[in-house]
């Protein structure tokens, strides 16, 4: 049996659980780019160069809350 004819079993047998897997792996790596993209807007805004109008400080709170949404996220999807 090939690796696609088994993917495309597991898909048939379990479509939503495939679809919660897919969606779920989509956040995870999109969380993982989101601290990239702020840390950029932090060191943007303390050089002076800063397209956004937030603070030092509202973007640290930021990178604060994306550490805690992908500790959530990603501990939630160990335990599925």
């Amino acid at each position: 049996m090939s690796t696609r004819h088994l993917i495309w079993l597991l898909l048939r047998a379990r479509p939503w659980l495939a679809a919660l897997n897919i969606a779920l792996a989509t956040v995870i790596a999109t969380l993982d780019l989101l601290p990239g993209v702020v840390t950029r807007a932090l060191f943007d805004r303390l050089t002076g160069r800063a397209n956004v109008g937030f603070g030092p400080e509202t973007l640290i709170g930021l990178l604060l809350m994306i550490a805690l949404a992908r500790t959530v996220i990603k501990t939630t999807a160990v335990l599925i």
